[in-house]
């Protein structure tokens, strides 16, 4: 097993920036998770730590040994590919044992290796045929098995269980977190899926055009953002972002929203912003509470439109218009039995929020 280090790599292809200046550490035996849309660069790392992209700058190293300059081979990494491309001639038992065949391991040792995460997989009702008679979703599984029946120093796994249907793909994030604890191997995981990263990682990093934005564990990128743009992308409805003038009346602190609404904000996030006085309000859809009459510190709305979703309901509600005259609606999630219709007028609750320059987009901290 190994720690890895990436130290300002940089990868260029023509003149578009790939990745650039990107430093991170992942620990020995940790579950880490790249994360970010299409495009953010995500693969391009795993290529470079595997050794299949020459680096334009920067040092990798495994322990703090160099990779930079080996090959691919000698890294001893395990590469589980998006689109898994196994030998039309062998059984899906024979793929899988193929990466242990060089290793002159005794035949008893590879039948158990491939029987166990045959197993872990389901799929050992498959081993005996080929891949012409396996579906798209069995071929990514047996090309998950490939990978994971060998012991190497790291895994990178890019996106290995996308192809699955939804009740497969909840499966094989427990097998595959459960699996990597059980071995210990170091495993770097790609995913563009919030679900995946935040039920899978010890840690995740988030990337936005070959830059990491924020990295941290999952509660610690969901409660706090380090800026805009992890704010809007995480969480599934993402943080209410807004701008908010502050202001401070009687030892209260309010924020003004769309020009008339104003809003009482827990004071210990606020004060942190109170000098800049513009600020990006973020709130996530749990922290609004709907209530059916006024209360203390709310403000009224229409219940513009909402999702019932069985296990939680999603509102959308109408603040009004804004300067521009454009409607202005934040999502709010609410217990299933508690009952909403479109048109309705409420009163909403703020009950915690986080607070972002309006300049740089960057979370203001604590002083």
């Amino acid at each position: 097993m190994a720690s890895v280090r990436l130290e300002s790599i940089t990868k260029c292809f023509d003149d578009k920036v790939a990745l650039s200046q990107l430093d991170l550490e992942i620990e020995d035996q940790e579950f880490f998770v790249l994360l970010g849309h299409t495009g953010a660069g995500k693969t391009t790392t795993l290529r470079c730590i595997a050794g299949l992209e020459k680096l334009d700058q920067g040092d990798i190293y495994f322990d703090n040994q160099p990779m930079t300059e080996l090959d691919p081979a000698s890294r001893d990494v395990a590469f589980v590919f998006q689109s898994h491309i196994l030998y039309p001639h062998l059984t899906a038992f024979e793929n899988m044992a193929f990466p242990l065949w060089p290793r002159k391991l005794p035949e008893i040792e590879v039948k158990r290796r491939v029987q166990d995460v045959a197993e872990m997989l389901h799929i050992e009702h498959l081993l005996w045929r080929k891949p012409a008679q396996l579906s798209g979703g069995e071929t990514q599984r047996v090309g998950l098995g490939r990978a994971m029946v060998r012991r190497p120093r790291v895994f990178l796994m890019d996106e290995p269980i996308s192809n699955l249907d939804a009740k497969l793909r909840a499966e094989m994030r427990t097998e595959i977190k459960w699996r990597q604890k059980q071995l210990g191997i170091t495993t770097l995981y790609v995913t563009h899926d919030q679900i995946e990263a935040m039920s899978m990682a010890d840690r995740v990093a988030i990337l936005d055009q070959g830059k990491i934005m924020q990295i941290g564990t999952p509660i610690e990128v969901y409660n706090q953002p380090a800026n805009i743009f992890v704010a809007g992308f995480i969480g599934n409805p993402s943080m209410n972002l807004m701008t908010c003038r502050l202001s401070e009346s009687n030892g209260e602190i309010y924020g003004q929203l769309i020009g008339h609404l104003q809003v009482a904000l827990p004071e210990t996030i606020a004060r942190k912003g109170i000098a800049r006085e513009e600020v990006w309000l973020g709130i996530h859809p749990e922290n609004l509470v709907i209530h059916p009459q006024e209360e203390d510190n709310t403000i009224v709305v229409e219940v513009h439109n909402y999702e019932a979703l069985g296990a939680e309901t999603i509102v959308d509600v109408n603040l009004g218009l804004d300067e521009t005259d454009q409607r202005v609606t934040m999502k709010c999630r609410i217990p299933p039995d508690q009952q909403v219709r479109v048109g309705q007028t409420v009163w909403l609750e703020l009950q915690a929020c986080s607070i972002f320059d309006r300049d740089t987009g960057q979370a203001i901290k604590s002083v």
